[in-house]
């Protein structure tokens, strides 16, 4: 977790290994960002797997959280 209040920006890197020794691992990297006036937090959120043979597939989540009045 690195979180730099410079530049408004929370990170987290993290890696969910696999039961069986088959499995890929899935490796899990979230970023938010503050908006200047503070009412919106804005994320992004990648999820990849990691075989044997390198990377696999991934997807990417964004996310908006606005301050409610």
């Amino acid at each position: 977790v690195t979180i730099l209040p410079e530049s408004n920006l929370a990170r987290a890197v993290y890696r969910i290994r696999p039961v069986s020794p088959e499995g890929e691992v899935v490796e899990v990297v979230e970023e938010y960002r503050m908006s200047q006036e503070g009412a919106l937090l804005i994320g992004t959120v990648r999820v990849s797997a990691i075989g044997d043979a390198g990377p696999g597939g991934s997807y990417v989540l964004h996310r908006r959280f606005e301050r409610e009045p």
